[in-house]
């Protein structure tokens, strides 16, 4: 029997790249027996999780029709991939994904270190311009944000769908790489003939950049996002914003969802998640301009607009 691979994130979690990857490599995939299915051919099934959300029925149905068509027509297993089916329950997609049963279907989740993840679900929402204010403000507003990852999986395993979870980290993944890992779980032994390298395809601003697209935002400038991705990559490095403290307090509030993932998916490993690097204490700038020159490059901002 045909298996459906529903890839469902996590967010930030190296999804672009996956996704990427799927796309390009279409007819490669597919000719090994892996068929990457998503709405008109394109790079990820978020239009699928976005008619959810706003109850399009209309939409609903069409998206249904559409990839119900490419996984009864394809040759071999089906792969269907997009970072917002993560807290998506199984009743809610299987609106969509009529195929999509606890005896033919595996879900595939790539999970990250809970302050490393909240960190850069923060960056996307600045970067996107849909959030201004502290990464302190942000968790506030929404709780987490999602990184209480067993109350996300739980509804998978209640349903009685096998969830396949992943640790995002090179040295727990198969050849080191989130392509080589994930091409494994979907059972291939090796990658198309072309040669993939794993770029930074979703890669995380400036700690500069993002104060500069905040200005923007409190400027009431629309489409930050557009804006962001006509800028050249940031030359700086990546923005970070915990300090080791915070994210040894962010590690002890999920200790006890790490210690179920440790138990349900990866009792093979002596931890979930590699926490060396709180040994070195870094302390992150906390401000890379200074509130003067906030306060002038705003006013330069504002005269502009």
């Amino acid at each position: 029997m045909a298996r459906l691979w529903l890839h469902i994130g996590a967010p930030k979690s190296a999804t672009t790249t996956l996704q990427r990857f799927l796309t390009n490599h279409r007819d490669q995939l597919s000719a090994k027996g892996l068929t990457y299915v998503s709405p008109q051919g394109r790079t990820s099934s978020n239009p699928v999780a976005v008619a959810i959300n706003r109850t399009r029925t209309a939409e609903i149905a069409a998206l249904s029709a559409d990839l119900g068509r490419q996984i009864n027509s394809a040759d071999g297993d089906c792969i269907i991939s997009s970072e917002m089916f993560f807290g998506i329950p199984p009743g809610a997609l299987k609106q969509v994904l009529t195929d999509m049963t606890p005896e033919t279907t595996q879900v595939i989740v790539y999970l990250r270190r809970q302050d490393i993840y909240l960190e850069a679900k923060y960056m996307q929402k600045v970067k996107n311009g849909r959030f201004a204010g502290s990464i302190h403000d942000y968790i506030k507003k929404f709780d987490g944000s999602g990184a209480d990852y067993m109350s996300v999986l739980s509804p998978w395993m209640d349903e009685g769908y096998t969830v396949q979870a992943r640790i995002l980290e090179d040295s727990k993944m198969v050849g080191g790489s989130v392509i080589s890992d994930l091409m494994a779980v979907c059972g291939l032994d090796q990658q198309p003939d072309e040669a993939v390298e794993q770029e930074a395809a979703n890669r995380s601003p400036s700690l500069e950049r993002l104060q500069l697209l905040q200005i923007l935002k409190t400027l009431g400038v629309k489409k930050i996002n557009r804006i962001q991705r006509s800028l050249p990559q940031s030359s700086g490095p990546k923005a970070k914003f915990f300090t080791a403290e915070e994210r040894g307090q962010i590690l002890a509030q999920y200790a006890a969802c790490n210690a179920a993932l440790h138990k349900q998916f990866f009792a093979h490993l002596d931890d979930v998640f590699d926490e060396s690097d709180l040994d070195e204490l870094d302390t992150p700038e906390n401000q890379a301009f200074s509130q003067a020159q906030l306060a002038e490059i705003e006013s330069v901002m504002r005269a502009v607009l």
